[in-house]
């Protein structure tokens, strides 16, 4: 049994994720650690790895703070 805040599942949740959501998520991973999906700076980057390294990190702001 997998439980995710509220949220139980039989089976691994990740099925759930979309293959993009997953690609975003490891453009991330890489944003986190210093590297740039494209050459350049911040402004060369694609709209929405912009918009989805935002998201995340409203995301994770979200979840930081409901636990404390």
């Amino acid at each position: 049994m997998w439980k995710l805040n509220d949220w139980e599942f039989t089976r691994c949740p990740r099925i759930l994720v979309e293959r993009k959501s997953v690609e975003y998520l490891s453009a991330y991973f890489f944003f986190i650690k210093g590297y740039l999906p494209n050459p350049g700076g911040w402004l060369d980057q694609p709209a929405k790895f912009v918009e989805s390294v935002i998201l995340i990190e409203r995301e994770i702001a979200r979840m930081k703070e409901s636990e404390e």
